[in-house]
């Protein structure tokens, strides 16, 4: 991955490589970026410390999910900040989502119509 990352035209995303800040080291310099999940980090604290030692190494980040409830896209949605891409929508995959959270609209994440202020902002239905 090293050599085709010195000669790839396009950025190239370590994602299953990629589940831990402790993954580091063999992805800094085998891609430009990195895509956390947070149901493979285990959550919004490893999601965050992954995210956070991937800008600190240079490396570009995006958050991906699998097809998941509002309660995990939300959590998700709370680290946008803190990426360069997201790809976030795998509640809108689901008809049988049990939570409410934040919503999309074109494109666009939003909490305004959320029913909870605090915390995840996100209740089940």
């Amino acid at each position: 991955m090293a050599w085709l990352k010195e000669r790839s035209p396009l950025p190239l995303f370590g994602d299953e490589s990629y589940h831990r800040a402790s993954d580091l080291s063999r992805c800094v310099d085998s891609f430009h970026g990195v895509n956390v999940k947070l149901v493979k980090t285990g959550g919004i604290t490893p999601a965050y410390e992954a995210l956070q030692a991937a800008r600190a190494a240079g490396l570009k980040t995006m958050i991906g999910c699998m097809i998941e409830s509002s309660l995990l896209i939300s959590a998700a949605a709370h680290l946008a900040e803190l990426t360069d891409h997201l790809d976030i929508d795998g509640n809108l995959l689901i008809e049988n989502d049990p939570f409410t959270g934040v919503s999309s609209k074109d494109g666009m994440l939003s909490f305004a119509q959320t029913p909870d202020r605090w915390g995840l902002r996100v209740r089940a239905k």
